[in-house]
């Protein structure tokens, strides 16, 4: 369950909470508090109402972070990287990780808020602060222990910048209600963390569109430790910085134009839509239909230069069943799919099918991509088509490949797992696809990290 499903249905926890509490109070207030133990202090229903929203958020924040967390599969994990958080989520183009950011601040806003309001004797920013903190880190130090979340210092930073916004918005309102004591650079003073909230988030915007080009995601996050690592080099690598073309495609689109490329596809090729099935999520709209032989289809259009898979089902059993670059060829111009005559078909050993097409004899390239076909013994099939139309837009000089070899060295790739042997075997210049939808080049190293054979990207052009 991701952070925001799991705040999602602590809201609707926390929904049934209030009545359970509000019922759970006045037993308690009126029955025992009352009418057993013969207090005389009056609570007021406002005040009462509020001590049951209070106990059922707290109720909420226990379930998003905790109760409602999945076992990490019995491993302790910790994070001390201060903001490691946010190249996560600039380098993964992901507005989930941004999402999920903005929620542990936004979680903490109302208990700072809170906690003042209710106690008079916390009615100061340092001590809602310090509080917060310690709850913060109470509740990362459970998920460690219970292995229901990850240790780290981003969360301790956010949750306690949230507390912070919502206790400097209780002063505020509370100098400017109750005690009358307001002047410009006070209120400045206590609306700074927020506004300098929204500046830090509100800059990666403004950044993010005054990029040329866009983010590529085979940067790396972190870096992996190389210090005994051996490393051994099986060919001669070129120091000359050359000159390369970047690429325009169709770019990122909108809701509308992905939907009315699903309709059009699913026209041609006389499928028949699940209107009421049709849902986006994130980036990709998947749209539901059935064949003229009554098979059930689903395409998945990434907004992201309109690439898409379409899969097709049968209530039987499958197993893939091998065919032919020229089977493959016929089966997919009746997807109205065409496949360049100079595409290269590539049969991997695992049973892997694919179509290949880039650059040009003439150094030139109008197509780029894969699209990889899987078919099955029920006659249904499955595709990826990653091949996009693009044209050249600038001329831009590269690292050599022995400066990408150095940043191997330096453990700047992505790698999802320790290393302790790393063999260069071979080294070309390709392309990816940018969180813009230009086509830039990349170093594509084919290594055998710890006898395994694996890719290695390095981005080959850095934007100044």
């Amino acid at each position: 369950m991701t952070f925001g499903s799991a705040i999602f249905m602590g809201l609707v926890l926390g929904l049934i909470g209030v009545m359970a509490n509000g019922l759970f109070f006045c037993l308690f207030y009126f029955l025992i508090y009352k009418c057993v133990l013969k207090g005389e202090k009056h609570i007021s229903a406002g005040r009462g109402c509020l001590y049951i929203l209070f106990i059922t958020y707290i109720f909420i924040v226990a379930a998003a972070t905790i109760l409602l967390r999945k076992n990490n599969d019995g491993v302790m994990r910790i994070n001390l990287q201060p903001f490691i958080q946010y190249r996560t989520a600039w380098y993964s183009c992901s507005m989930r990780e941004w999402r999920n950011i903005l929620l542990n601040i936004i979680m903490f806003i109302p208990l700072g808020f809170m906690l003042p309001w209710l106690f008079a004797k916390l009615r100061s920013v340092w001590k809602v602060t310090v509080i917060n903190f310690a709850l913060s880190l109470l509740i990362e130090l459970v998920q460690l222990v219970t292995r229901c979340g990850i240790f780290e210092t981003d969360d301790l930073i956010h949750n306690t910048l949230g507390a912070l916004i919502g206790s400097c918005i209780f002063q505020m309102i509370y100098d400017i209600i109750v005690d009358k004591n307001v002047w410009f650079g006070k209120i400045v003073l206590q609306l700074s963390p927020i506004l300098l909230t929204i500046a830090v988030f509100a800059g990666f915007y403004i950044h993010y569109n005054q990029m040329e080009f866009g983010i590529m995601s085979q940067t790396y996050i972190f870096k992996a430790n190389m210090q005994r690592v051996t490393i051994t080099n099986q060919i001669e690598l070129s120091e000359e910085r050359t000159k390369v073309c970047i690429y325009k495609t169709a770019g990122r689109v909108n809701a509308g134009e992905m939907k009315a490329f699903a309709e059009k596809f699913m026209d041609k090729i006389n499928v028949t839509i699940a209107t009421e099935k049709t849902r986006k999520l994130d980036n990709v709209l998947y749209m539901y239909g059935k064949t003229g032989e009554g098979r059930d289809v689903c395409l998945g259009v990434n907004s992201l230069g309109l690439t898409y898979s379409y899969e097709e089902f049968s209530d039987t059993k499958n197993e893939r069943k091998e065919i032919g670059q020229k089977e493959w060829r016929e089966k997919l111009e009746k997807l109205s799919i065409e496949i360049p005559n100079d595409a290269k078909f590539i049969e991997k050993e695992n049973g892997d099918r694919f179509f290949e097409t880039g650059m040009q004899v003439d150094g030139t390239m109008k197509l780029f991509g894969w699209i990889d076909c899987s078919y099955y013994d029920d006659n249904t099939m499955a595709i990826n088509n990653h091949i996009v139309n693009c044209k050249s837009v600038k001329s831009v000089s590269i690292m050599s490949e022995k400066e990408a070899f150095e940043q191997i060295k330096q453990g700047k790739f992505r790698s999802g797992s320790r290393i302790n042997s790393l063999t260069i075997c071979d080294v070309m210049i390709s392309y990816e696809m940018d969180s813009k939808g230009y086509l830039q080049p990349v170093y594509k190293f084919e290594v055998v990290v710890n006898g395994d054979d694996e890719e290695i990207a390095i981005p080959a052009y850095r934007e100044c």
